[in-house]
């Protein structure tokens, strides 16, 4: 998780977040990686959310010695999802499964009050579970996981009592190993707007932090300068095409860029 406040004069305040997410095919032992950024705005009880497209998948396969090495194709993928009145989105590690797995929950009721401790305790259960594959598979990166506060960050946008607000899902580890999910309520408190950040957001960390740059030209264009500067420094992690959506209600939004979704 990562957010921002346009204050009075527009002026951000922003953390960055994490990076690399990958999921685990657990039957065929197959890792896909994805690298993504992520910019969600609310104002005006309306949320902008705006993401990359890019889609590395990793693949082993034997070699002439025999050997299982991994080969890396790129590719375009959707990262944002639609479920009933909610639109999520996610950065890290696993979040398209973990997004995959909420369904179910999303789709019992518009009050995320009524099933966020539920989905809560559903997702550590089931992080565990990818955790210790990744422990085993992935000993290295495992380690690297138990440095950071969070590893991985699902985004729920509803407009909850008919306010938009964000549901950020952090997930870590807490002081025994053990998984543990922050939850943060996310509004814009200040009626001059909230930005939030996920991912790759190292090329545009500056940016955000100088007071004028939400003053300057439309949510819609800023968004899209933000995703096309950490496109040209990251070329390799971030990339083509981006998916840009306006969301006025759960059955009114616009896509500005669609990319690959089509909901």
């Amino acid at each position: 998780m990562r957010t921002s406040f346009f204050l009075a004069a527009f002026c951000l305040i922003s953390l960055s977040a994490f990076s690399i997410y990958t999921k685990f095919d657990l039957n065929r032992d197959i890792i896909y990686s994805l690298s993504t950024t992520i910019i969600i705005v609310i104002k005006n009880n309306v949320f902008t959310i705006g993401v990359d497209g890019m889609e590395g998948v990793y693949k082993p396969f034997k070699n002439k010695e025999g050997v299982f090495v991994d080969s890396l194709v790129n590719g375009s993928v959707c990262k944002i999802t639609k479920n009933g009145g909610y639109f999520c989105t996610g950065a890290g590690f696993c979040p398209d499964l973990g997004l995959s797995l909420s369904r179910s929950f999303l789709n019992k009721s518009d009050d995320f009050d009524l099933i966020k401790n539920d989905l809560k305790d559903f997702l550590s259960k089931e992080f565990e579970i990818l955790i210790e594959h990744k422990r085993i598979k992935d000993k290295l990166e495992y380690e690297q996981f138990l440095k950071k506060p969070y590893f991985a960050s699902l985004y729920f946008c509803c407009f909850q009592n008919g306010i938009a607000t964000v549901y950020e899902f952090d997930i870590g580890f807490d002081p025994q190993n053990k998984i543990l999910i922050n939850i943060q309520v996310l509004k814009d408190r200040t009626g001059h707007g909230t930005s939030i950040t996920a991912g790759e957001t190292d090329a545009i960390k500056s940016l955000n932090n100088s007071g004028s740059f939400w003053n300057n030209n439309t949510i819609l264009d800023n968004i899209t300068e933000l995703l096309r500067i950490e496109i040209k420094d990251k070329p390799l992690m971030v990339g083509d095409p981006i998916s840009i959506i306006e969301i006025r209600s759960k059955n009114d939004y616009t896509w500005f860029y669609s990319g690959k979704c089509n909901f």
